[in-house]
């Protein structure tokens, strides 16, 4: 058995939305090592150039903004990389906006804009990629990130951000059962607190971090390079038989 061989993604191209972020910038690393071609894609074209820079001494790689909301954006996106690379195979939508407001105080706008960029924003990109798998009759691989928001409430104000990853899992498990006739895998890592920007307002405050960390058994916040072992292995031929699965990365936080 070639167990190695399980886990290489030589020959894959994988699109990576939110690319310029600490999390995407991490599994875009993985990804080129493990040794796939990566497209790094962000709203924030600074941030797409800085990845790319970053690390096109590993391997090729190529910037592709958009803005995930946006059909046109997202499909001329993929459009640009499927010209210059070929294909996509692997897709993770990295890209996502959380804030934490008590219910009582919510806004609609502010509750509009997370739904938009965490559950649209999975979807669109999703939607896009798959057309080209669909029309290459060659299968393909699809990561959306979830949370154990989605799963779990908090006390801290996830009412918007809990309910768009709670959406988001299900998003995965439809376009999992929607796609399976096409050989496109599509599933969710969902984890807990990773120390990246997004988490910024948990980790700063000692109080706000104490709380957090009390609901993780192992007590601490993960970094981004634990989680790209889940990012590797739903990209590759070991989860071939992995779909609709939700996978939390979360120190133990889900478990009870």
């Amino acid at each position: 058995m070639d167990v190695a061989g399980q886990f290489t993604l030589t020959g894959k191209t994988a699109f990576i939305t939110g690319g310029g972020g600490g999390l995407g910038v991490a599994v875009a690393e993985a990804y080129l090592a493990s040794g796939a071609s990566v497209v790094i894609s962000d709203v924030d074209a600074d941030k797409v150039d800085a990845a790319v820079k970053g690390l096109e001494s590993k391997g090729t790689v190529i910037g592709a903004p958009c803005d995930v909301t946006d059909a046109a954006s997202v499909a001329d996106a993929v459009a640009k990389a499927e010209v210059a690379l070929g294909k996509i195979d692997i897709l993770m939508t990295a890209a996502g906006f959380a804030r934490r407001t008590a219910a009582v105080d919510l806004e609609p706008e502010e509750f509009d804009r997370i739904m938009a960029i965490n559950v649209k924003g999975t979807f669109l990109p999703a939607q896009a990629v798959a057309r080209g798998m669909i029309a290459r009759g060659q299968g393909g691989k699809i990561i959306t990130i979830g949370s154990v928001r989605g799963l779990v409430g908090h006390p801290l104000g996830y009412v918007s951000y809990g309910t768009s990853k709670g959406a988001v899992h299900l998003l995965t498990r439809q376009l999992a059962t929607e796609w399976a006739q096409h050989r496109i895998n599509v599933n969710c890592i969902a984890p807990s607190v990773i120390k990246t920007p997004l988490a910024d307002f948990i980790l700063k405050t000692a109080e706000v971090r104490d709380l957090f960390m009390s609901r993780i058994p192992f007590n601490r916040p993960a970094e981004p390079e634990e989680f790209v072992g889940a990012a590797i292995f739903l990209a590759a031929r070991a989860s071939d038989f992995v779909t609709g699965h939700v996978l939390f990365v979360d120190g133990g936080s889900t478990a009870g």
